[in-house]
C-alpha cells in the first residue's frame, strides 16, 4: 500500500513539472522577458525539489533546466 501512495506522489510532481514546462513554453511565446525569466525560475526550482527528492535524476533535471534556457535564448 505505501508504494502506490509513493507512486501516485511521484505521478503527480511529474505531471506538475509538465504543467511548469507548458506555462514556459506559452510564456516564451509572449516574448516578454520578464515574464519568461518568472516562470523559468519556478521551472527550475520544481526540477531541482523533484531532483532533491530523486523524483528524477540531478542529471536530468540540469539537462531540462539547459534545453530550456536554449529556447528563452533562442528568443531574444
Amino acid at each position: 500500500v505505501h508504494m502506490l501512495n509513493l507512486q501516485k506522489i511521484q505521478i503527480q510532481i511529474k505531471s506538475f513539472l509538465n504543467t511548469q514546462r507548458k506555462k514556459v513554453i506559452k510564456t516564451i511565446e509572449t516574448k516578454d522577458k520578464n515574464a519568461i525569466m518568472e516562470e523559468y525560475k519556478k521551472y527550475a526550482s520544481a526540477l531541482d525539489k523533484a531532483a532533491r527528492k530523486s523524483i528524477i535524476h540531478a542529471n536530468r533535471a540540469g539537462a531540462k533546466k539547459s534545453d530550456m534556457m536554449k529556447k528563452i535564448n533562442a528568443v531574444k
